[in-house]
């Protein structure tokens, strides 16, 4: 792994009319002792959110519904 390395992340944002407009955003990680005793990863600076989530799901990946906890 490279002692530095970058994500790129799709952005999503509202230009100056207010139509949502999209493009890509690049984070800087570097690699650091997150977690000890696990290795060191990639890991970015932390930054301010109102709400965020990622997920990366595998090929073929299958799972049991359950409801979300914000309710619906």
């Amino acid at each position: 792994m490279k002692a530095s390395a970058k994500l790129t992340i799709p952005r999503m944002f509202s230009d100056a009319t207010g139509e949502c407009r999209f493009n890509q955003t690049e984070i800087p990680l570097v690699i650091k002792e997150y977690a000890p005793p696990a290795s060191p990863v990639a890991v970015s600076t932390p930054m301010e959110t109102g709400q965020c989530v990622f997920i990366r799901i595998p090929p073929g990946w299958v799972g049991v519904q359950d409801p979300s906890p914000q309710g619906s």
